[in-house]
């Protein structure tokens, strides 16, 4: 009864095996005839899960095919291929298809990662050679009958003159003739055997056992050799690793997220930020300059030009692309001045809907009045030219031509007569940002700690030079000052008040 029950089982699985091989080959046939097979665009083997799909089965209907002289032990290895079955599943989910992809993206950018812990590996291990090679091997022995200790036979030993922890009694001598422990596997006589022990190490895998028998043998100042692998290994090595694989997974997120929204795309607009023309005096009358630079976004997507320097009248001339999904979607610009330390200042934004166009409407080209960084209306104005095209276009939408009077007036576009002490003002500005005196008060505040460092208790009448290292102190100390107050008077005249302060660490 056993054994009917055991034949209708089999003959029950063997049914289903053709149930579902009959079905992955209906679906290979659909794809092949509706995509075709290898020649044309989006053909079935063009897609790599695809050709899993057909080896797999392929493979799988060799298993049900009686050859001619082949005995059935022979066809039954193709059973093995069954569990590829399982990765045709990893095709039908996008996430699981992206997880896929990441692992194998992330395999050439391994490599490197795999050298340099290869190096380290090399290094160490030529470390541990050179200072342990055939210490494990101390045991000890009678020094009259010449036998091995029995009883502490897997104790290792130190020779007379070594730093090691274990010793032998007054009666026996340690040598280095018998094998290394744990089988003659745990030894730094050969450089594989070290690499293992070193992995063994990183992974923390009874790595302190290994370390007691190097300090019986050699020295108990062999456990930085220890400790540095340990940090060295899940510390450094693992965050390597991470390290890789998450920002091929932000990026492969990313692609993912720009190939569904390439899916939905309306339609291509181009935004060109031409020229600008900025208030060049404040509501209180002081002089402003600008290193002024355009940043536009449009759905989450950003792009910004070069940077004009100590100009109110920039002229950029630049053009960017943009994917437009969404009726709602809007060109958000934003005017931004450079500045070499802290965040970079906001002239003024606008936004610009470029959701809303058809196929009559053509490009624009206009001046638009430009608000301040709380909403409030201010002088200044920006010229943008926007250009559209459907995704299967590749014609862009004409640009109509500008009148005269959508110019600005000659007299606004031309910078108002500089004053000395706005040219002063512009020219400490620039000196505040320069890079020379950034790298000059980092000279002084180093020399300035040496200073402090150096100042010690001394005794002005027994010691001969007490006196003038005191007074060649002072001196330097005075020196230093100065430069300090002579540094925050070029940033607060140059940068002003309000911008000096802005920055964290100059109201340090």
């Amino acid at each position: 009864p056993n054994r009917l029950e055991e034949s209708a089982y089999n003959a029950l699985l063997y049914n289903a095996g053709i149930f579902f091989q009959t079905c992955f080959m209906l679906e290979a046939a659909a794809k092949i005839v509706a995509r075709g097979f290898v020649l044309g665009r989006g053909a079935y083997l063009r897609d790599w899960w695809n050709v899993l799909d057909f080896v797999t089965v392929i493979l799988g209907l060799v298993e049900y095919l009686v050859v001619a002289g082949a005995s059935a032990s022979v066809l039954r290895t193709f059973r093995l291929v069954r569990p590829l079955r399982a990765l045709r599943a990893v095709g039908r989910f996008k996430d699981l298809r992206m997880i896929v992809n990441l692992i194998i993206s992330c395999l050439p950018l391994l490599v490197d990662v795999f050298a340099l812990i290869s190096f380290v590996f090399m290094v160490f291990g030529i470390i541990g050679i050179q200072l342990w090679g055939g210490y494990l091997r101390g045991r000890c022995y009678d020094m009259d009958s010449g036998r091995l200790d029995q009883a502490n036979i897997d104790a290792v030993c130190a020779m007379e003159g070594d730093g090691g922890m274990g010793k032998c009694v007054a009666s026996e001598q340690c040598l280095r003739i018998y094998m290394n422990p744990m089988y003659d596997s745990l030894t730094f006589d050969y450089i594989g055997s070290v690499l293992v022990i070193i992995f063994q190490v990183m992974v923390q895998q009874k790595w302190n056992a290994i370390m007691y028998y190097v300090w019986d043998s050699f020295s108990f100042w062999s456990w930085p050799y220890f400790v540095l692998l340990n940090l060295v290994g899940p510390m450094f090595a693992v965050q390597l690793f991470l390290v890789v694989v998450a920002n091929q997974y932000s990026n492969a997120r990313a692609q993912q997220r720009e190939a569904e929204k390439a899916a939905v795309e309306l339609y291509e607009v181009k935004v060109g930020a031409v020229t600008a023309n900025l208030p060049r005096t404040s509501h209180t009358g002081h002089h402003l300059s600008f290193d002024p630079y355009v940043v536009i976004s449009v759905d989450e997507k950003t792009k910004k030009t070069r940077i004009v320097k100590n100009s109110s009248v920039p002229e950029w001339n630049e053009y960017f692309l943009f994917p437009v999904s969404s009726a709602a979607s809007t060109a958000k610009i934003d005017i931004r001045s450079w500045r070499r330390q802290g965040p970079h200042d906001t002239i003024g934004h606008l936004s610009i809907p470029v959701g809303t166009l058809d196929q009559e409407e053509e490009g624009t080209d206009r001046w638009y009045e430009v608000c301040s960084p709380d909403g409030a209306s201010m002088e200044g104005s920006i010229r943008i030219r926007t250009q559209w095209r459907l995704v299967s276009s590749e014609e862009w939408s004409p640009l109509p031509e500008i009148d005269d009077e959508d110019m600005p007036e000659e007299e606004d576009a031309e910078d108002d007569d500089v004053t000395f002490i706005k040219w002063l003002q512009s020219m400490l500005r620039l000196a505040a940002e320069s890079k020379f005196l950034t790298v000059t008060s980092i000279l002084f505040i180093c020399g300035n700690m040496l200073a402090m460092a150096a100042d010690h208790d001394c005794d002005l009448v027994e010691d001969a030079y007490c006196k003038n290292f005191e007074a060649q102190l002072e001196q330097a100390n005075i020196a230093f000052t100065s430069f300090f107050v002579l540094e925050l008077i070029i940033k607060v005249w140059g940068l002003g008040l309000v911008t000096y302060f802005k920055d964290v660490s100059n109201t340090f």
